[in-house]
């Protein structure tokens, strides 16, 4: 065999086993999208009830979590996890690093729950079902507890929505709110990121 011919086969020896193995790092680039965007997906419930701070958000239409989408950028070899850019607003951010929204003034509804009293503290408010939450009142955010029950006459919406104006304002207008950290990618990534490495060896050993 000529040296020429012997060069072209080590040649294509090696073509061969980077394809290989770039074929197996995409492979095990996308085992590692798809089981973090399992893991950020099953963290959120769908509670109509927000969760507590700190812990992953509740979305009750799921919309949130068909946010959650990952792609694979070959030539940098990286993977990308996360809420795609054309998500609704900055919720998606807000929701995990935490900030300020704005959100329309809430409107009584019969046979839902709403407000029969509020206070600045829940010793002053008394009862069990109580919600509490920041409001901006008088120019600052300032802590605030109600007590609600489920609104079955039309006397209790229009008491409701009194406690509603009086709390933020005329209906119609935004209200600015506060929002504590909610992170679920940021947890997904530490619930996969220390399986990363195994995971990627035994696909490439395949």
């Amino acid at each position: 065999m000529s040296t020429g011919a012997s060069l072209k086969t080590i040649v294509d020896g090696q073509d061969k086993l980077r394809q290989l193995l770039d074929r197996k790092a995409v492979q095990a680039l996308n085992i590692l999208g798809a089981v973090t965007k399992k893991e950020a997906s099953q963290s959120i419930r769908r509670h109509k009830r927000p969760s507590k701070p700190g812990k992953p958000p509740s979305s009750p239409t799921g919309r949130l979590k068909r946010t959650i989408q990952y792609a694979i950028e070959r030539e940098a070899k990286t993977v990308v996890i996360g809420p795609v850019k054309n998500a609704p607003g900055s919720t998606p951010m807000i929701l995990e690093y935490g900030g300020t929204s704005e959100i329309d003034t809430p409107q009584a509804v019969l046979d839902d729950y709403g407000p029969i009293r509020w206070s600045r503290s829940s010793k002053q408010l008394g009862g069990r079902r109580q919600w509490s939450r920041r409001v901006y009142l008088n120019g600052k955010y300032t802590s605030v507890v109600e007590a609600r029950v489920k609104l079955k006459t039309q006397k209790m919406v229009d008491r409701a929505n009194r406690i509603f104006h009086e709390m933020y304002g005329a209906a119609g207008r935004k209200i600015p709110i506060r929002i504590a950290p909610r992170p679920y990618m940021r947890r997904a990534f530490n619930v996969i990121l220390p399986k990363a490495q195994q995971i990627i060896a035994s696909k490439i050993q395949e």
